[in-house]
């Protein structure tokens, strides 16, 4: 039986991620972290993580593969800066 996506919209941006390569799955991680935890601290409804996280993915187009770990960490910091602006900017309970 296949997974319902509509159900689990995060399962369906972890397939796209996984498709894409790139910088996606670095950026539905750290997205996904930030978001959970805003969630997790109250400051965002549960419902709301699988936009933020969209969000960020689309954020996350214009960016290749990495050559170096550096690299990774560094854009994986940026990306979680961002989706804490984001939150702030956007999702606040």
């Amino acid at each position: 039986m296949e997974p319902d996506l509509k159900k689990f919209p995060c399962l369906d941006l972890a397939y796209c991620a996984a498709r894409q390569l790139g910088a996606h799955p670095c950026t539905l991680n750290a997205a996904d972290e930030v978001a959970v935890d805003a969630f997790l601290t109250g400051r965002i409804r549960f419902p709301v993580i699988p936009k933020i996280v969209k969000k960020m993915m689309e954020f996350s187009n214009g960016h290749g593969k990495f050559s170096r770990v550096q690299e990774i960490l560094e854009y994986d910091e940026m990306v979680r800066k961002e989706t804490q602006q984001l939150i702030e900017k956007d999702y606040l309970c």
